[in-house]
């Protein structure tokens, strides 16, 4: 009932929000920069409140065999202008061959998006924002200021923002985190190996998992 209420409160706040963008564009308006700003914020939690209601329900997954590499790849380049325009550099280094797994690609792209642009908005301009991947799963890692250790309990909390200075609206970890769930995955939080920044690691568990074609079941603890 909770996710059914979340999905159509976002979805009905969806067309008021177009059109009240719509008519401060058109008026001329002192503040206009800042009304624009802030009805843009608005859209951008609609629509994550939306891909959270989808990723909490099993019945919106459609699970195949795929191979992961092909998926993370479009991610990083979904979000190459946008790592331009912070000056970031985006690589990859992607160890061959990763196994193929039951997914919903759709979800898994949804996935590594949200980890990458998380990186970006946390990433200084001039460093790298790199996404490895292995048999055992992938991860990203920027070179930003890390995350505090008082901190770190509440990465994946809903609408939990951190420092984040980008018009996120706290609840791209938490999709992650839901998106990982239904696939039988786990996603941490762990220090790079050298020098500063965070690194996020999406396990995918041992290989031969079998999963279901429904996913996993629902976490009775969450949402």
């Amino acid at each position: 009932v909770q996710q059914e209420f979340l999905a159509s409160a976002a979805h009905e706040l969806k067309t008021p929000l177009a059109l009240l963008q719509a008519q401060i564009e058109l008026e001329d308006s002192p503040n206009k920069a800042d009304l624009l700003r802030d009805t843009a914020l608005m859209a951008r939690i609609v629509h994550q409140l939306l891909h959270l209601a989808e990723a909490s329900e099993g019945h919106n997954y459609g699970f195949a065999q795929a191979e992961l590499a092909p998926v993370l790849l479009e991610a990083l380049e979904y979000l190459q202008r946008a790592a331009q325009r912070r000056e970031v550099r985006l690589e990859h280094a992607i160890q061959a061959p990763p196994r193929r797994l039951q997914m919903d690609a759709g979800a898994v792209f949804v996935l590594a998006k949200n980890l990458v642009e998380n990186a970006i908005n946390h990433a200084p301009p001039g460093s790298v924002v790199l996404l490895s991947c292995d048999d055992s799963g992938f991860r990203v890692c920027d070179q930003g200021s890390g995350v505090a250790a008082g901190d770190q309990p509440h990465l994946f909390k809903r609408f939990w923002r951190g420092n984040c200075d980008g018009d996120g609206a706290g609840l791209g970890l938490a999709i992650c985190q839901q998106i990982c769930h239904m696939h039988g995955w786990t996603i941490r939080h762990e220090p790079p190996a050298a020098g500063n920044g965070a690194c996020f690691v999406v396990d995918l568990g041992p290989p031969g998992k079998a999963l279901a074609a429904h996913g996993p079941d629902p976490d009775p603890g969450r949402g």
